[in-house]
């Protein structure tokens, strides 16, 4: 905290990176040590994959004027839970609802990733925080993964491409889904029915990938994403 202490007076945005910053101790130490100084102007910002927050560091969090967080989710359910081994939706679910309902103050996003495995649970997660967390109209921020390309999402096949390019069509009539939201959906069907001229080949190192995986992991990748 020696170079934190350094700037504290002309502090303006404290950003925390991780593993999980709110677990990290000096990160504590650092909100507190802004209150005791009524520091509490600060934007404290930071990302978490919500698998476990502090709740005293949340508490800290009530006591600043600005606060933004971003969850990394990369779908809802089980299907988050196989992109994100080994993650727990319930525990996903449970914190960002906690978040939700902390403070007005606190800016809550979620970021995603949006892959050929995920899809349609992208879609799934959107409407979930549509009606699951209405408090406040939360950003679902895709983030369309091009690396590697055996995972993106224009190697579908045709059949899938226009299952998901329905199913995101049905998402949004709802009415209940933040325009933005709306925005981004538009955005991933787009990138969806792109042509991939190397689709076919693509498709059989994304079957040996997630082969690979199940092997090691005892999964399924089926019955995951039937």
């Amino acid at each position: 905290l020696e170079n934190f202490d350094k700037c504290l007076l002309t502090l303006k945005r404290l950003y925390f990176t991780g593993g999980e910053p709110t677990m990290i101790k000096s990160n504590l130490a650092a909100l507190e040590k802004l209150i005791a100084l009524k520091k509490t102007d600060v934007l404290v910002s930071f990302t978490t994959n919500l698998q476990k927050l502090e709740p005293k560091f949340l508490d800290l969090l009530k006591d600043f004027s600005r606060v933004e967080i971003t969850g990394s989710v990369d779908g809802y359910g089980a299907a988050t839970e196989y992109i994100r081994f080994p993650s727990d939706w319930q525990s996903v679910s449970t914190n960002l609802l906690a978040i939700h309902n902390l403070s007005s103050k606190i800016n809550l996003s979620i970021i995603c990733v949006v892959q050929a495995a995920n899809v349609f649970s992208v879609v799934d997660l959107m409407r979930w925080v549509a009606k699951t967390l209405p408090k406040n109209q939360i950003q679902v921020m895709p983030t369309i993964l091009q690396d590697p390309p055996y995972l993106s999402v224009d190697i579908l096949p045709d059949h899938l491409k226009a299952k998901a390019s329905t199913y995101i069509d049905d998402a949004l009539k709802d009415p209940e889904i933040f325009e933005k939201n709306k925005n981004y959906l538009k955005h991933i069907k787009t990138q969806i029915l792109r042509e991939n001229p190397r689709a076919a080949e693509l498709r059989v190192k994304f079957k040996a990938y997630m082969n690979y995986l199940d092997q090691t992991r005892k999964t399924n990748f089926l019955r995951t994403f039937p």
